[in-house]
């Protein structure tokens, strides 16, 4: 494999290139030659590589329709006929970084996704009250300096528990939806969310400037500076 080329090519160039033979490879065939070859050598750069690759056949790409209209990833297929998908971006992003590390920064991004989905039908029917008028124009956040990992950094601590102590249950990856391994978890967090969240409606200038809340998962402490929130 050419494992040694990823690093030496600028990442916008690796990202153009993993983009195009992603979008224009046949669904369920498998990826041949230079392609097959320059895909393995990008995604052995992702934190969940060694463990997916156990028993990999090959590697070819699916349709995510659940993602969104053209949406696709590359899948892991292999012997036993299993497979799952790795996603490209997250390995570009692990490029250079060891492989621990990424598995810790991985963990409180799906940590903070998994959370988000679980209070969505309160933003949903928040945004419900919109004008129509403003319907497209206005982005629904929270009210500084209640934002909403200011909100989550406060209910795991108020549980006595580090971010990284919080487990997902991915059998729902395929369908987008993702939950806590402990439900009681998720539970208390829509309960907390509903009391404590005040949303408001911004221009998306307005909310490119608003305070955001940097909480440190690692150390457990936390700063409020200006930007968008993360």
């Amino acid at each position: 494999m050419k494992t040694s080329l990823v690093p030496k090519i600028r990442k916008a160039d690796l990202a153009l290139l993993a983009s195009s033979i992603l979008h224009s490879s046949t669904q369920d065939e498998p990826l041949a030659g230079d392609r097959a070859d320059f895909i393995q050598s990008l995604l052995m750069h992702h934190c969940d590589w060694e463990d997916d690759a156990v028993g990999m056949t090959h590697l070819t790409v699916k349709d995510w329709e659940h993602h969104g209209p053209g949406s696709r990833g590359f899948v892991i297929c292999r012997g036993n006929g299993s497979w799952s998908t790795l996603s490209y971006k997250q390995a570009l992003a692990g490029v250079g970084i060891p492989r621990e590390e990424q598995r810790r920064k991985a963990h409180i991004r799906y940590v903070v996704r998994t959370a988000r989905a679980y209070i969505e039908p309160q933003t949903a029917e928040f945004r419900q009250r919109t004008p129509q008028q403003l319907a497209g124009m206005m982005e629904v956040d929270h009210v500084y300096p209640l934002t909403f990992l200011r909100l989550l950094f406060d209910y795991l601590k108020g549980l006595g528990l580090n971010i990284h102590d919080v487990g997902i249950d991915d059998d729902g990856c395929l369908s987008g939806v993702s939950k806590f391994t402990d439900a009681k978890i998720g539970e208390g967090w829509i309960e907390y969310h509903r009391e404590h969240a005040v949303l408001q409606y911004l221009t998306p200038a307005e909310n490119s400037r608003a305070k955001k809340f940097s909480p440190d998962w690692e150390g457990g402490r936390a700063s409020h500076r200006g930007g968008v929130e993360q």
